[in-house]
């Protein structure tokens, strides 16, 4: 890993450039630090919280779209608030088994699967039975994907999966 290039910005910041091969495959790399060389961050404006949001936010007011609980009895547990999927057969080819934890009952989820690049790749709501559904892989590239599902009631449980062709 030789650096092609050593250049100092007008701002005085230090930009390393270069490339190497492993496997037949190219790798090429940039970093960019500052006088101490300690890494200085790649991007040249200042960032506020909403500039990676998809859409305008029109207020400083965050709805947070949660319940009110009243008495500690009415808490989630762990196992609740942290539910998962069990998902097989993991990895898939055609179609996975989604077995969702008790507090999923016999009712109408909506489920919605993401790719790695967090684009909904499957949204709709289904119904469940005996608290499984099975999922329509077939048209899904090989890749990893997670699943969200929410019931009526808003129990959430997710899920990880991974799609081989």
């Amino acid at each position: 890993m030789v650096p092609r290039k050593i250049i100092k910005t007008n701002d005085d910041k230090i930009l390393v450039t270069g490339s190497y091969v492993i496997d037949n495959n190219w790798d090429i790399y940039l970093w960019k630090m500052n006088a101490d060389l300690e890494d200085d961050t790649l991007y040249t404006q200042p960032m506020v919280y909403d500039s990676l949001c998809p859409y305008q936010i029109l207020s400083d007011t965050i709805d947070l779209d949660c319940d009110i609980f009243v008495n500690f009895e009415d808490l989630p547990t762990k196992e609740v608030y942290e539910s998962t999927i069990k998902i097989s057969p993991n990895p898939a080819r055609d179609w996975s088994l989604l077995t969702f934890p008790e507090n999923f009952k016999n009712d109408h989820i909506y489920l919605t699967v993401y790719n790695t690049f967090g684009q909904v790749v499957i949204q709709k709501e289904v119904t469940i039975t005996n608290s499984m559904y099975t999922l329509e892989t077939s048209g899904l590239p090989s890749g990893l994907y997670i699943t969200i599902c929410r019931d009526k009631k808003k129990n959430a449980a997710r899920g990880k999966f991974v799609v081989v062709r």
